[in-house]
């Protein structure tokens, strides 16, 4: 059997507030006969011991301290560390602002994404805008205009601007079926790279595709580019060696910065090259991203001419050439076309100037609202209801709620365009007939005006 003061010794060791209960009080059990009689020890322990609160505060008594004030110190310290999710309201997701001397266009990111690639997306948007004229600033101003950096850890729907697509699977549906980087193997839709392994990305299929799975930058007001791009780390095949965000940023400086002139001269120099000439195909077949549209030709020269590349004609040849040498040997008059926008030089851009500020349009009446959606356009050779006017649409928010944008198709049916920040503004281009609803009420641009605004927060 155990003695009793064995057993003592062990329930003292094993409760560590008894043992310092018995240190700082030792005139709890006497020197005499405390050992020798086990309920004895129980009654007196037990009888002091009422809780281990009690016995707690009575050990930081004898050592000359204050529970009270170990727990308010910790508190303190609980305040003064600072979260480390990302705040939930999008005007505050972005931690960092860095703009550019000459158009004050705002580079922005989150705070975890480091300060070098803000110059780095500066020093880049600021090449492309260098030799633009005033009017150009001045529209991209006037637009409300920026560039998003997303970081390493982040995903494009993480962007204010994307967080309604997250998780939402065939956006992309048509953009990707036409999309001449994608091809099926085996079954499964992969895209191309440059990367030696050509197909190392399985992808879903089309209808499946999320905006996070399809890409890692978008163009339009707001044009975004991972920072793992910017800063050389290339952890992506698809993108290795390219220059994502002069890209990104060509679709913005294409669709809201340049003259309605200098895109009928993109779009003229498209139908040339590719449509005419048969550039931009690939030994399979199938066009190079360069030869999707006018948009996306103007974008992946862009690469070309500022240093990079876009989608090789020839994967293998890496042609053309990565740089302006090898654009101009492949395709002499997009070079001579990309090449005059940026130098300020092209016609278009001689005597430019920016357009009478947008005209405010108000929303379809009541009962027509239920039924109301964009006027369908055919193609080339058959009547259209009416001429379709390319023109800019301005959407301003009010100064308290984010503001909800969808485009209505000719069926009704609505297709979500995103949101636009308390206090913002976002210019998105259409055509007129087209039907916007804005903030739940619907919008129908007209043909009078190059550029018509709604303002949301007056009609709230």
């Amino acid at each position: 059997m155990m003695a009793d003061d064995d057993e003592a010794k062990i329930l003292l060791s094993a409760n560590p507030h008894l043992s310092a209960c018995m240190k700082a009080a030792p005139n709890l059990l006497s020197a005499s006969g405390a050992w020798s009689n086990r309920a004895a020890l129980r009654e007196r322990v037990l009888a002091s011991l009422v809780s281990v609160e009690e016995a707690h505060d009575s050990l930081l008594s004898k050592c000359g301290l204050s529970n009270t004030a170990s727990v308010e110190r910790h508190d303190s310290q609980r305040k003064a560390i600072p979260a480390c999710a990302p705040p939930s309201a999008p005007a505050r997701f972005f931690g960092k602002t860095l703009k550019l001397p000459k158009s004050g266009l705002p580079v922005r990111a989150h705070a975890d994404v480091p300060d070098a690639a803000l110059f780095v997306a500066a020093d880049r948007v600021g090449r492309m805008l260098r030799a633009q004229s005033p009017a150009v600033h001045q529209r991209l101003e006037r637009s409300d205009a920026s560039i998003h950096i997303v970081g390493r850890k982040q995903s494009v729907s993480d962007l204010p601007e994307h967080r309604h697509l997250r998780g939402r699977r065939g956006d992309y549906a048509d953009e990707a079926l036409n999309d001449p980087r994608r091809v099926e193997r085996y079954g499964i839709w992969a895209e191309r790279s440059d990367d030696g392994r050509s197909f190392r990305l399985p992808l879903l299929s089309p209808e499946h595709l999320t905006i996070d799975e399809r890409t890692r930058g978008m163009g339009g007001t707001q044009a975004s580019c991972g920072e793992e791009n910017l800063l050389g780390v290339d952890v992506d095949p698809r993108y290795r060696n390219r220059d994502i965000l002069s890209h990104e940023f060509a679709h913005t400086l294409m669709d809201i910065g340049l003259p309605p002139a200098a895109r009928t001269a993109i779009e003229a120099c498209f139908e040339s090259s590719v449509v005419q000439k048969g550039l931009w195909l690939q030994p399979s077949g199938k066009r190079a991203y360069a030869g999707t549209n006018p948009q996306e030709y103007f974008a992946e020269l862009s690469m070309w001419y500022l240093g990079s590349h876009g989608e090789f004609v020839d994967r293998d040849r890496e042609l053309p050439r990565p740089g302006p040498r090898g654009l101009q040997s492949y395709d002499p008059d997009g070079f001579e076309l990309i090449g005059s926008i940026f130098d300020g030089t092209h016609p278009a851009l001689q005597g430019d100037k920016i357009g009478p500020p947008p005209v405010r349009i108000e929303p379809v009446e009541e009962e027509d609202a239920a039924r109301v959606g964009s006027r369908r356009y055919t193609v080339k050779g058959e009547e259209m209801e009416e001429p379709a006017r390319e023109c800019t649409l301005e959407i301003v928010a009010g100064p308290h709620e984010p503001v909800s944008i969808a485009w209505i198709d000719g069926d009704g049916e609505r297709h979500e365009f995103g949101e636009v920040e308390p206090g913002g503004r976002r210019t998105q281009r259409t055509y007129s007939g087209h039907v916007w609803e804005v903030a739940g009420k619907r919008y129908r641009a007209n043909g009078e005006h190059e550029a018509q605004r709604i303002d949301a927060g007056a009609d709230s």
